[in-house]
């Protein structure tokens, strides 16, 4: 069996080229969004989520830094687009199945303790997590 010309972009990178575009997308909105208005009803509340926040952020370290990596990708050949079309290939090409699915699954584990943590600060009490009053 013979493989590919390096310079055929695989239906799988295509398919993943969406996924890496929404999950760097919907991780800035929590960042931007989610966690700055948790951590200030959390404050206004008298809850220290800060510590748990960073356990959980830094069990997934390496999956967040990979998504970070990928800010040019998506800029460029995700759904913001430019005019070099060889760069744009370029850069599906190194779409990764592995990585993507490693961060996808990091990335939800993450959403979990995030959902958690609102959950806490809503008032809701959740089995297994304790906050510190600030």
């Amino acid at each position: 069996m013979t493989q590919a010309p390096k310079s055929i972009i695989s239906a799988c990178a295509l398919a993943l080229k969406n996924l890496v575009n929404k999950i760097f997308e919907y991780e800035q909105q929590v960042q931007r969004l989610v966690m700055k208005e948790t951590a200030a009803r959390a404050k206004d509340r008298g809850i220290n989520i800060n510590d748990y926040v960073k356990v959980k952020c830094k069990r997934w370290t390496e999956a967040f830094r990979m998504l970070s990596g990928w800010a040019t990708l998506r800029n460029r050949a995700t759904s913001h687009y430019d005019g070099d079309i060889k760069a744009q290939v370029d850069l599906l090409l190194t779409i990764e199945r592995e990585k993507v699915v490693y961060v996808v699954h990091a990335f939800r584990h993450y959403n979990i303790s995030v959902l958690r943590a609102l959950a806490i600060v809503g008032g809701n009490k959740v089995h297994g997590i304790q906050f510190s009053k600030a």
